[in-house]
């Protein structure tokens, strides 16, 4: 018997992260790619800023307010990307300084978006002074990675102190401004951040596959 595929719209956007993951995986050492939905993972601290060539770079300003709209923390967050010659993809780093003043520490950070594509979590070890590093984890959807400085020793990032570079590899080659980045203690703030985009052709078979989906949604009514 041979096997039919019904629905190759459904199909489309799968063969694009299919081959996109296959790129990734073949074209560095192994490393562990985050999984959606799967459980937290330690970040081994053997990234490095050597060889990588900076595309963008921004120091966004931030203060968190709580539920009674105080402000208990603030800083900066250094938000960059680099291309990495080694993958052909782009790098994505997270930085933060945390501002003096404030009677909080940031305990965790979110950032996204990253459906679509292969992410793989590292730190830059001693390029910060919270000895605290960050755990990671990515949602059931794949969009957004928790970044989590309580999991290791130390105790998340306090007033005066700046977090080690975390560094989000992928196999993109596309990116804008648009992302999101949320820290979070007993307050929370979300600013933006650099992102990686879809390529022009991974758009277009998106197109494709909502054409497809239309016209099969027509035939039925005929």
């Amino acid at each position: 018997m041979v096997a039919r595929i019904t629905n190759i719209s459904a199909w489309i956007p799968l063969i694009g992260v299919v081959l996109g993951v296959l790129a990734f995986t073949g074209s560095q050492a192994p490393a562990t790619i985050l999984v959606p939905g799967g459980p937290a993972v330690s970040t081994p601290g053997t990234a490095t800023l050597a060889g990588l060539t900076l595309k963008a770079s921004d120091t966004i300003p931030f203060i968190g307010t709580d539920v009674f709209g105080d402000n208990v923390f603030g800083g900066n967050l250094i938000s960059s990307v680099y291309s990495d010659p080694g993958t052909g993809g782009l790098d994505f780093t997270y930085q933060i300084d945390a501002a003096t003043g404030y009677p909080d520490t940031i305990h965790a950070a979110t950032v996204d978006y990253y459906v679509g594509f292969s992410t793989d979590v590292d730190y830059v070890k001693n390029s910060g002074n919270a000895g605290t590093y960050a755990t990671a984890a990515l949602s059931s959807n794949g969009g957004y990675i928790s970044l989590d400085y309580l999991a290791s020793a130390g105790d998340g990032i306090a007033p005066g102190e700046t977090s080690d570079i975390v560094m989000v590899k992928t196999d993109a080659t596309q990116y804008d401004e648009f992302g999101d980045t949320a820290l979070i203690d007993g307050g929370g703030v979300t600013v933006n951040s650099f992102e990686p985009v879809p390529e022009p052709m991974s758009l277009g078979l998106l197109a494709v596959g909502g054409v497809i989906c239309a016209a099969r949604r027509s035939r039925r009514r005929i």
